[in-house]
């Protein structure tokens, strides 16, 4: 007879996004492909603290119709009319009626004041050095832009230093920093 052993790992850092940061503000929320999984704690917890926010808007890309995640929650918001929520997909199918591309192109229809306005983002690394460009033209200050940086998060304890940008290791001091933080840490991004 053998056990099976189970565990949670995680989660790891000190990390969270910036809820009483954001609260009392506009909130943006940018989410690429697996990147739209961690940001529905703050989706989620929004939406149960609608009161305390400001107009809230998601955007979400994706690879193609099948590879969009959460559609029934993502639909839940779409119906709300507290919630803008836009979801686009780079190869869609014959039945696809939404939006075409990446995410990066809804960012020039976000027309949230700049100063009031708080933005998250999670999704392929890839994804972020286009976004913050799109995010600079708007003119968001980088203390007002934040980024989960999981991904390049190894044995998430800080002892292998997989994870490490600059002075920094994403599993002990993030993983969420604002680009203030890392703008001149050129790995992080």
């Amino acid at each position: 007879m053998f056990q099976v052993l189970c565990g949670i790992r995680g989660p790891f850092g000190n990390g969270h996004f910036p809820y009483d940061k954001i609260r009392g503000h506009n909130v943006l929320l940018i989410a690429g492909g697996l990147g739209i999984a961690p940001l529905m704690s703050l989706i989620k917890y929004i939406i149960n603290h609608r009161e305390d926010y400001k107009k809230m808007m998601i955007i979400y890309g994706a690879v193609n119709p099948e590879s969009v995640l959460f559609k029934s929650d993502i639909q839940y918001f779409d119906d709300r009319s507290d919630v803008s929520t836009c979801v686009t997909v780079d190869n869609p199918d014959d039945k696809w009626t939404g939006e075409i591309g990446v995410c990066t192109k809804l960012i020039p229809r976000v027309d949230f004041p700049v100063e009031d306005t708080y933005v998250v983002v999670c999704g392929p690394p890839v994804m972020y050095k286009y976004v913050i460009m799109e995010l600079e033209e708007k003119k968001y200050p980088p203390d007002k832009i934040f980024l989960s940086l999981e991904r390049r998060m190894e044995c998430g304890v800080g002892k292998c230093n997989h994870c490490r940008i600059g002075d920094k290791l994403v599993c002990v001091d993030g993983p969420v920093f604002s680009l203030w933080e890392i703008k001149n840490l050129k790995e992080a991004v």
